[in-house]
């Protein structure tokens, strides 16, 4: 495994081209590096990470287009978060979970 992201570090894009088929993404998504790989193109050269976000999974995103979401990494099993009062919908529901259930 080579570069900075590590398997299943959590992130986001970022600097995506308005014409690339990677802006449908959006920069607000956070998602889950599932793999790697070197490029070695003419004029293409480089690391680009596979990466699985909500609603668009398996994505091929260069290195420079990813940036490591650090917040979102502090979240691991086991670890207790507390839901705002009337926060906005997640992407996959609820699923159960009420705004004032703490786990």
């Amino acid at each position: 495994w080579e570069g900075p992201l590590g398997k299943q570090a959590r992130v986001r894009l970022k600097n995506v081209p308005e014409d690339n088929a990677l802006a449908q993404v959006g920069t607000d998504l956070i998602g889950v590096v599932i793999g790697q790989y070197a490029q070695l193109n003419v004029g293409k050269d480089g690391l680009t990470y596979i990466v699985n976000f909500p609603k668009h999974a398996g994505k091929h995103v260069p290195a420079e287009m990813l940036q490591e979401d650090l917040t979102s990494a502090k979240i691991q099993a086991a670890v207790h978060v507390k839901i705002r009062r009337g926060s906005s919908d997640p992407t996959f529901g609820w699923q159960g979970v009420e705004g004032s259930d703490r786990g």
